[in-house]
This record gives C-alpha cells, structure tokens and sequence, in this order.
C-alpha cells in the first residue's frame, strides 16, 4: 500500500472512530477498547475491562454478543 492510500483510508474512517469514541463516552466507557476487522466481513470489538465481545467471524454468520467464563 502507498503513503497516499493509507492517508486517504485515515481520512475516511476518522469521522467513524469519533463517532465511536462519543458513543463510548456517552455509555460510560473509561477502559480501553479494540476493534480488529477484515473486509471478508470478520470483526471483534471488546472493551478491555469486560467480558464480553462482540464478533461477526465472517459475512456469512450473525454478529452475536460473546463473554469470557473464567474456570
């Protein structure tokens, strides 16, 4: 990838991540968080403080609300 495509990419998803950053805020949210993707349609966001995730492994499978069970 070049400077320039990654600089436009950047350009394009940073409305999107404040966006999530104020909806973030407005529920409370003081931890960290992730979200990794792909554009097969896989995605995993989490707050690092939680349990719970929630994940869509590809574009074929419903995105569901998943939780850690410790053992």
């Amino acid at each position: 990838m070049e400077k320039e495509e990654f600089i436009t990419i950047a350009k394009e998803i940073k409305p999107l991540i404040e966006q999530l950053m104020k909806t973030l805020d407005q529920c409370g949210v003081e931890s960290m968080s992730s979200l990794t993707m792909d554009t097969n349609g896989y995605f995993y966001f989490t707050l690092h403080d939680e349990k719970y995730h929630f994940v869509r492994t590809n574009q074929n499978r419903a995105a569901k609300v998943d939780f850690d069970i410790e053992i």
